[in-house]
């Protein structure tokens, strides 16, 4: 199996400025790809929204730790 480099699971630095207090929502934020999105965008400072229907434990308690 392939081994991922951590290091590459960063938002390019041009990207993540200027995210400070914008409002972001995610369609199907509760998707394998969409959560982890939402934590990189709250760390960057975004105050994240999103829609989603049903969503399960893990990723529900998750994405309420996030706010």
């Amino acid at each position: 199996m392939t081994e991922l480099d951590p290091s590459l699971n960063l938002l390019p630095p041009a990207f993540s400025r200027g995210l400070s207090g914008r409002r972001v929502h995610l369609i199907g934020i509760g998707g394998g790809a969409m959560t982890p999105l939402a934590g990189r965008f709250t760390d960057s400072g975004a105050v994240v929204g999103g829609s989603d229907n049903g969503l399960d434990p893990p990723k529900s308690g998750l994405l309420e730790e996030l706010g």
